[in-house]
This record gives structure tokens, sequence and C-alpha cells, in this order.
């Protein structure tokens, strides 16, 4: 069992092998939309099945102990390469599984350690882990033949994927927490991909390490962009807004050479013209992907039900471009009968990084009578920042989700209804409470979620 666990728990994280499954005909049956659940599913799992692996064995020592050769335990436990190995194995383990707490990964200690930036060195043991499974079984290597190669294969593509800079064009902090930056690859190629996917970041100045980040600009743009939240608690985010608009340099910047983007450092300077002054900084940096995610099936519904959570606006702002610009060109994948949006704020300042391209796309009039806007806010609200005229819907509190769903089940009795979420666990927990009731109560039309949580 432990053989098939070892190697089942690579599966979920191959992404580009997780983004062909998207594209398969078995894609409905397989949990693509909880790839890191079934992932720790399995890790638990393993922990499990090696804790009785390794308790029948020190049985067994203790039972030799007793009743026959008399040789101490500790000897019969690491006494051979089996037992060193094995023991080994099982440290690396420990150490990945106990490093991979999601308590461990929001904890920091002092400037320079980050739960999560160790997080990542830890969980490069299982290179070592794997090596060592196949001096410790002698099984192992013809279960694993078949995964190794699939990691193999996904590590090339990202590695050669990865190798291309990119281009900084501009970038802007709309919110305190929040960066905004657009992009081109530095080779002049357009930059391919479809609404809802996301990219791996890189940013070598700051570390070796890949960050995964949602597009937010649509495919049919030349540029690219992403909205980065970057808030002081988050190492890796916020040393990248530090790194390119530090604090005594405002808001936002126009790269004004980006070419030299690909070297070792480069110049930007103030949106003012007469404050141009430029500043020299290394920050080249890397894109890996795109890859799939659960966002893109919302073409296949005529109803849809869109809930973001802060940040989580992030796909569907790409998305809704993407509808937009299709319905103009009346080149939709299915008749559009409604996009019902939900954002989920605890300010009114989060609004403010989307509000400009959501009321714009509101006013669209290829979408009219389509598109309906409902904003949340969940914390204190500044009544003098509300306004009266607004052309969205505006509450204060936490959407009831069981009414919702009955309301745009009575709308639309026919029609199934795509529910798509990005955003924490909680919500994902309520939509999914909602779903499985309205299918219980009509089996005339389906509700299907897919969720993006983080």
């Amino acid at each position: 069992m432990l053989d098939v666990l070892c190697n089942l728990i690579f599966l979920p994280v191959l992404r580009n092998f997780v983004s062909w499954l998207r594209t398969t005909p078995v894609a409905p049956m397989l949990p693509l939309d909880d790839t890191r659940w079934f992932h720790k599913v399995v890790g638990l799992l393993m922990a499990i099945a090696a804790l009785g692996h390794i308790a029948c064995h020190y049985h067994r020592f203790a039972w030799h102990r007793a009743f026959g050769s008399g040789e101490p335990i500790a000897r019969q436990a690491v006494g051979t390469w089996t037992g060193i190995s094995g023991h080994l194995i099982a440290l690396c383990m420990i150490a990945m599984m106990f490093t991979g707490l999601e308590r461990f990964r929001r904890r920091k200690w002092g400037k320079d350690w980050g739960g999560h930036s160790i997080f990542v060195k830890v969980h490069k043991l299982w290179v070592p882990v794997l090596v060592l499974l196949w001096t410790h079984s002698k099984a192992f290597w013809a279960y694993s033949l078949f995964p190794v190669g699939l990691i193999l294969v996904d590590k090339l593509i990202g590695r050669l994927r990865g190798k291309e800079p990119v281009e900084l064009l501009r970038a802007v902090s709309p919110t305190k927490d929040v960066l905004h930056l657009t992009m081109r690859l530095a080779s002049g190629r357009r930059f391919k991909f479809q609404a809802g996917q996301y990219i791996f970041l890189q940013a070598p100045g700051i570390s070796a390490e890949w960050h995964p980040f949602t597009l937010s600009s649509s495919p049919e743009e030349r540029t690219f962009s992403l909205h980065i939240r970057c808030r002081s608690d988050m190492d890796w985010t916020y040393a990248l807004r530090q790194m390119l608009l530090p604090e005594e340099g405002g808001r936002a910047k126009t790269f004004s050479r980006p070419g030299t983007l690909v070297s070792a450092t480069s110049q930007f300077a103030n949106d003012d013209p007469g404050k141009s002054q430029a500043i020299s900084i290394p920050h080249t940096l890397f894109v890996d992907g795109p890859y799939g995610s659960a966002s893109e099936e919302v073409f296949h519904f005529e109803v849809m039900v869109l809930v973001a959570a802060g940040i989580g606006v992030t796909p569907f702002a790409s998305i809704l471009k993407t509808l937009a610009k299709q319905a103009r060109e009346d080149r939709l994948e299915s008749p559009l009968k409604k996009v019902v949006f939900y954002w989920i704020c605890r300010d009114d300042r989060e609004f403010l990084s989307f509000k400009d391209v959501l009321v714009d796309i509101l006013e669209d009039t290829s979408l009219a009578g389509i598109f309906e806007l409902n904003t949340y806010i969940t914390g204190e609200v500044n009544l003098k920042s509300v306004s009266a005229d607004e052309k969205y819907n505006q509450y204060a509190g936490r959407p009831n989700w069981n009414r919702i769903g009955q309301s745009i089940g009575d709308s639309f009795p026919t029609s199934d209804v795509g529910v798509f979420l990005c955003g924490p666990n909680a919500i994902g927990k309520q939509l999914a409470a909602m779903t499985s009731k309205m299918n219980k109560s009509d089996t005339t039309r389906r509700f299907v979620l897919h969720k993006e949580s983080f």
C-alpha cells in the first residue's frame, strides 16, 4: 500500500499533467478542482500507513530481542541499510508534513524567515526521499516508473517555459495591499492563455521561488496583467512591491525602457513627467504557464453565478472581459442567459482595485440585462462612501446563499447553473451545501460547483 501511496501523492501536483487532464473526457470524474486537498489526503493516508509499517517493525524487533536472537532493538533498527533508509525517509516525511501545515506556512520569524519560504525549501526533500525509496523497497521501482516519467516530463516543460523573461511595462498599487503588474514577453511573442488561467512568477532578485497568480487580463489584450495581494505579513509579495514601488517612490511606475528588464538592472520613472528621475534596481522577472483552473469551465454554462472574496476577483475580471468581447462579436460558446457576480470584501477600499473594470462591463450594451453585480462589505461601512446612484447592488454583511440559490433556480428552472468560487474554504463549504440542497429539491436542472480556494 505504501508503494502505491508514495507514487500517487505526486500526481495532483504535476501542473502540466493536471492542466492536460482538464481537456480530456475524464475531467468531470476527477477532483481536479481539489488537487491540493487530494494531495493532503494521500499524505495523511501515507502517514497512517507509515506509522503502521514502523509499529510492525518495532514489534518484530522487540519480539526478537525477547524471544529470539537477543540482539538490541537499536541494532536491529539501524543495523542494515534498509533500516537506515527507512528512518531517513520517515524523518524527511515528518519535516515535509510539519512545514506543510497552514499554520506553519503563515508564520513569520523576523525579516528573512517566512513559513512559506521554509515550506518550499523543505519540500524539495521529495527528491532524496524518492531515491531512498528506490533503495529501501525492492518493488518500489516498478510502481514508480510511470509517475517518475510524468514528473520528468512535467518538470522539463516547466523549465523550458520558465526560461523566457518578461518585460514589465507598468506597476501600479491601486490600493495599499494590491499590486497591479502589466507585462509582455521579452521575445515579442504573444502570450497565449485562456480566461481564468494562472501563471507562476519568479523574481530572482528576491528569491528562486515560483509563486502562482491568476491572470486578470483577457486573452484578447496584447499585454497580460496580474493583480497581486501584498500585505506586509506576506514575505515574498510584499518584497516584490517594495522592490518595484519603494514607499518613497509613489503608487505608480511606468517603465521607460522595458527591454532592459532582461538584464541585471533596469530603470523606471514616475508617471509624472516632472518627477522622472530614474532609479536602477535588479528585477528580472520570469513566468511559467499558463495553467488550467476550475474557472475555465465557466464558458460551458448559460447561467453563471460567480463568487469572489477580496483578491479572488482576479480570474473573474479576465472572464468577464472575455465574455463581453465575445458577446459584442457574437461568438459565445453558449447563449448567455444570466451572469450574476457576488464580490465579498472586508471594506470598501478593496473594491477600488477592480471597481472601474466591473462597472465598465456592467455598462457594456452587449451584456445589458444579462450581467448583474452585487457587492458585499463584511466589515464596517463608511456611509459617506456609499453612493445611491451606483448601477450595482451594494449590501452590508454576508450573502444568504440558500436564498440566492432558490431565486436563481426559480428564475431559470430548465438551465444548468454553473457556480464558480475564488475565495476561502469557508465560503466553498457554504456554496457546496447550497448546491447540494438545490440539486436534491429539483432534478430538472443542476447546480454545478467549481471552486478555487485560498
